[in-house]
């Protein structure tokens, strides 16, 4: 080694980026990462990474699936094929090497890392882990200009959002706080406020306490305790000092409607509009019933109701009264209704193809452009692939 290079690493010991060992100069991944392609040439550590790094996720961002693969592209635009990563160091092959910046050094780790401990993460960890993690490799990703695939890029806004919500809210509720009222027109006039949510739990024979659902790692046996009956003052003792200290959970406080009618909406005439079966294609007509459905809908959307329950028995068509009324809602009341805005349907994926074949049979072309949004449909919407 030179004279020039020993003294180089002297100065990195007394500045922190190097290490002093029995066996020599220990300089971390996290400090090569650093160095300028001149120290490094000086050292003889290889030089920068002058590809552009690209991240691809699979799975989902809120369930435990999620992974995250790291590619190197080549100037023409397609991919190494199988590059090695050893910490801070790129091997495109046997024989060239790269140093990785500071940005890839942190994206690749995060990644790698995500990788790794998402598996021990129970359920609820694991959606906020996804979101932080994802919005540091963003940040990374960015700085680096390393391409993000479009499922993680086209969540960037949601999630650097939420990042600084989530930042925000990191405190415990105070009285104001709990006593704070929704600004007026924010929601309906049925919410009057915010309330704790309470979670319903199960405390057994032995005091022990259990929730509807388990945490995933969470032992669903109770705990070995003795045979001995406990009494009332135990058995309290014992539920008091079994319960978890945990972040209260705020929600919002709703009247109720379920023992006795506190609260009635309140109605107006406020949108006007007569269609009856009016977009049904033509010889489809509605069964008595069906009409009567259809315009007892029509009769709470024109007063200004927000959602309704449509509950006829199995078998007399709720679906088809369902398109009747939104489609004639677009076909017929341009007034109120905007032409360009979307309804969406949200049924279990079992049915997606009966409310598919009911629009097709019933309604008339034209009304609606029917979007899939499950499948293969949701990967198309996505990508236009």
């Amino acid at each position: 080694m030179s004279a020039a290079a020993r003294a180089k690493l002297r100065v990195l010991s007394v500045e922190g980026m190097a290490e002093d060992r029995i066996y020599g100069v220990l300089i971390p991944f996290a400090k090569s990462v650093l160095l300028s392609n001149e120290d490094a040439e000086l050292l003889k550590l290889p030089p920068h990474n002058p590809y552009r790094m690209s991240v691809r996720a699979t799975g989902d961002i809120g369930h435990a699936d999620l992974r995250y693969i790291i590619e190197v592209i080549r100037p023409d635009g397609r991919y190494f094929v199988s590059p090695k990563i050893n910490g801070a160091l790129l091997h495109i092959d046997s024989e060239t090497t790269y140093r990785l910046n500071a940005d890839q050094y942190e994206l690749v780790r995060l990644a790698l890392d995500s990788n790794k401990l998402i598996t021990t993460l129970n359920r609820r960890q694991v959606i906020d882990f996804n979101r932080e993690n994802a919005c540091r490799i963003q940040k990374h990703a960015s700085a680096s200009g390393a391409k993000l695939d479009k499922y993680l890029s086209e969540e960037n806004l949601k999630l650097e959002r939420r990042n600084v919500e989530a930042e925000k809210a990191d405190v415990e509720p105070n009285d104001e706080q709990e006593d704070w009222l929704p600004a007026e027109g924010e929601f309906s006039d049925r919410v009057i406020g915010i309330e704790e949510v309470v979670r319903s739990s199960y405390f057994g024979a032995n005091a022990y306490k259990t929730d509807w659902l388990n945490e995933e790692g969470q032992d669903d046996q109770p705990p070995a305790v003795d045979d001995k009956p406990l009494s009332t003052s135990d058995r309290s003792e014992a539920m008091s000092n079994r319960r978890r200290v945990e972040k209260k959970m705020y929600a919002l406080k709703i009247k109720p409607n379920f023992e006795r009618l506190d609260y009635v909406a309140d109605k107006n005439d406020l949108r006007g509009g007569d269609f009856s079966d009016s977009a049904l294609k033509v010889g489809e007509r509605l069964l008595e019933h069906q009409r009567a459905g259809v315009e007892w809908m029509l009769e709470q959307w024109k007063s200004g109701c927000k959602g309704v329950l449509l509950a006829d028995d199995m078998g007399l068509g709720k679906t088809l009264q369902t398109l009747a009324f939104l489609a004639g809602l677009k076909k017929c009341c341009r007034d109120y209704v905007k032409s360009d805005l979307p309804m969406l349907i949200v049924a279990p994926t079992a049915l997606l193809n009966n409310w598919q074949s009911e629009y097709e049979k019933f309604i008339q072309d034209g009304i609606f452009r029917v979007v899939d949004l499950h499948g293969r449909g949701l990967k198309f919407f996505e990508t236009n692939e």
